[in-house]
């Protein structure tokens, strides 16, 4: 990849003139997180029996959720003062390349580590098998806390990426596949992304029956990033209540609002959705036998470079039609390949043509929207799919964004810009 020719020739692309779009969107914001974690931890305490001096493994995944570091190290915090030991357990089944220390630096990336919560991080890809699913899936779950004298998961509820259903990802997948390490994504995953509304589920009950799980800790972010919700959920009340959560985090997910001929995406990333670029927004899944999104209806894809915090995943990838080089320098293979073939979602693991320079990758697209000129092409610009409530539009959607009834403003037409090696203009 060292020698990517510039293919195209900017001068005789006329790209389309953009303007500035800023929208409101439902994005509720919990006012005071530490006092709800505490208030909900002791309330959680309260309901359930545990022995002082137990040894409480707290399940942490590989998700960028807002404010993670302050609500882990609360948690702690209150379980301690209940005169508990509690330690952190990575729960992210086979990423960081699928060793324990790997697992280890993901944490560190989040700011969770020893030296901050002021507790051991026990990291290992060690399990036990604890069941059989109705299939004849083989359970298996992550040994430490397995042995612990109680387990709780922290993570988000939200839509996954993969598959629809009343359960989709937060406590029960992380129990199912987090704290399943690798061996327990694996064999999860290869029920197929149609099968795992019912396997994840059926998993998890049966982790609930045979592990300590005491409750877990449930997150809903709005679509700016922010906390909107934090509720503890006992240990048996996951399913139901997982599902009444999934419903809230449902109607703060934005979405790519009119059809596009090429929407430019300029980062990607894990901490952004597991997909890298979340399906549910742009309307792309692109994976043997699950049913595409009806909206939106985007041509072509480009995205532009990964976050930091992938470290080197760049799954999802698949999904774009056109990448660039320094993109693809910054893929960590072991880590890429490892979990899309434990995700067993390798269709999203090609690697799209990847053009030297954004530049060129974004004239590469304007020229394969077939039928249009570049000039008129209804092109989106967007920073993330995480980030909804403002993005840049070429005059052809003006039409289109101004009759959508969260339109606040609508800026004027400027000029694309890009820098003298090729990088798009950060206007954010």
């Amino acid at each position: 990849m060292s020698m990517i020719p510039s293919i195209f020739f900017p001068e005789k692309i006329n790209f389309p003139k953009m303007l500035r779009v800023t929208r409101k969107l439902n994005t509720p914001v919990l006012d005071n997180i530490e006092k709800t974690i505490r208030d909900e931890i002791k309330d959680g305490l309260s309901k359930i029996s545990i022995k002082a001096g137990g040894k409480i493994a707290v399940a942490v995944g590989s998700r960028g959720i807002g404010n993670l570091p302050k609500i882990v190290g609360i948690v702690i915090s209150e379980l301690k003062e209940k005169g508990l030991n509690p330690f952190i357990v990575p729960a992210m089944g086979s990423h960081g390349g699928a060793t324990a220390e790997g697992q280890r630096e993901i944490l560190k990336h989040y700011g969770i580590t020893e030296e901050n919560m002021s507790v051991p991080i026990k990291a290992s890809m060690e399990v036990v098998k604890i069941g059989n699913t109705s299939k004849g899936m083989p359970v298996y779950f992550d040994k430490i806390a397995f042995e612990s004298d109680g387990i709780i998961p922290i993570n988000r509820v939200k839509k996954h990426t993969d598959f629809t259903g009343p359960i989709e990802s937060g406590l029960c997948k992380m129990l199912a596949i987090g704290l399943g390490k690798e061996m327990g994504a694996i064999n999860i995953h290869r029920v197929g992304p149609s099968n795992l509304a019912k396997t994840i589920p059926e998993t998890a009950q049966i982790i609930i029956n045979k592990t300590p799980i005491l409750f877990g800790v449930a997150i809903i972010e709005n679509s700016n990033h922010q906390i909107a919700k934090i509720k503890v959920v006992l240990a048996s009340d996951f399913i139901t209540e997982e599902t009444k959560l999934l419903e809230f985090a449902n109607s703060l997910l934005p979405k790519v609002p009119v059809d596009t001929d090429l929407l430019i995406v300029d980062e990607m990333g894990k901490e952004i959705s597991g997909a890298g670029m979340d399906p549910n927004v742009i309307g792309r899944v692109f994976i043997n036998g699950d049913k595409e999104p009806n909206k939106p209806k985007i041509f072509r894809v480009v995205v532009l470079d990964v976050t930091a915090l992938s470290n080197g995943n760049v799954s999802g990838l698949g999904v774009a039609d056109f990448t660039t080089k320094h993109l693809i320098d910054k893929i960590d293979f072991q880590v890429f390949y490892t979990n899309e073939l434990v995700s067993g979602s390798t269709e999203t693991a090609k690697i799209p043509m990847a053009l030297a320079t954004d530049r060129d990758a974004i004239a590469a697209g304007l020229n394969s929207c077939w039928m249009i000129s570049a000039e008129k092409a209804r092109v989106m610009r967007i920073k993330n799919t995480m980030i909804l409530d403002e993005f840049y539009i070429s005059e052809a959607l003006r039409n289109d964004i101004e009759k959508l009834p969260d339109t606040i403003s609508i800026g004027t037409p400027r000029t694309m810009r890009f820098n003298k090696d090729g990088y798009i203009c950060n206007d954010w």
